[in-house]
């Protein structure tokens, strides 16, 4: 027999997401507005989307409400003010104000509450209708990682993985890098009996942070492959490349993947064999 009520999902991401370590009130208020979400599309005569709700700081009140022995405790409404502006600047919420009372918008809500984008989910379905083509993209992507581990030859001097070359396009743009390309090739030439460097990246690195003018790394906007929020390169770093949206770890992998075509440079194997 169906439970009746329906259900709704949390992640277990949460754990390490800041609201985790929020004060109580805060998770509370959370979990009440997740789960008082329409998740059906319009609901009824109040025009509410998939994704929201309509509440009031009393309704709230009175849904977290609490018993000490016979006498009833309730959050004040300055924490439950506070939580609604905590949700705001984390992204997880837009409100709008009414009349009647809040109208709260969980953004990201489709994604968080489709089953389909759980791993435990997607494993079982790949195990009963993986099809040759997708052996075929496996193969492929295991070919991939071996050509990222592999050493290319970008210069005369110069060696580095593809991985080394698209952090150092990707902090510093292609004409900067090109430019290094020269002078460490000059220098290995005519200061190293042209002996190349045993980390081509480190030293790269190093005479950037020597030259005579400041090179600054370049501010780049990086799109979330999940909530697709674009964050600053300055702000992941500062969050531990997690979005400053849903939370999420961006690896540097995907942030690489967005560089232009225009600003890759191939290795002069590929060069030579294309």
């Amino acid at each position: 027999m169906p439970i009746p009520g329906g259900y709704y999902i949390k992640a277990r991401k949460i754990e390490k997401s800041p609201i985790a370590y929020a004060p109580p009130h805060i998770r509370e208020v959370w979990d009440l507005i997740i789960r008082k979400a329409n998740h059906g599309g319009k609901h009824g005569g109040q025009r509410l989307e998939r994704g929201q709700c309509l509440l009031r700081y009393k309704d709230i009140q009175d849904a977290l409400k609490w018993y000490v022995g016979y006498r009833v405790q309730r959050y004040s409404r300055s924490q439950i003010e506070t939580a609604m502006k905590w949700y705001t600047k984390q992204h997880m919420v837009t409100t709008t104000k009414t009349t009647r009372g809040l109208i709260i918008t969980i953004l990201n809500y489709d994604y968080y509450q489709d089953p389909k984008n759980y791993e435990s989910h997607n494993e079982n379905h790949n195990r009963t209708t993986m099809k040759p083509h997708d052996r075929q993209e496996c193969k492929e992507l295991k070919n991939d990682k071996n050509k990222k581990n592999r050493v290319f030859k970008y210069s005369k001097y110069v060696f580095l993985t593809l991985r080394e070359a698209q952090s150092l396009i990707f902090d510093f743009g292609k004409d900067v890098i090109l430019d290094m390309f020269e002078r460490v090739d000059a220098y290995t030439a005519n200061h190293r009996k042209g002996k190349p460097y045993d980390d081509c990246n480190r030293a790269i690195r190093n005479y950037i942070r020597s030259s005579k003018q400041p090179i600054d790394k370049i501010k780049r906007y990086i799109k979330c492959p999940e909530c697709k929020a674009n964050t600053t390169t300055a702000a992941l770093e500062g969050s531990n490349w997690r979005c400053t949206g849903c939370n999420t770890k961006i690896s540097k992998e995907s942030a690489y993947k967005q560089l232009l075509p225009t600003e890759k440079i191939t290795p002069l194997e590929e060069e030579e064999n294309g």
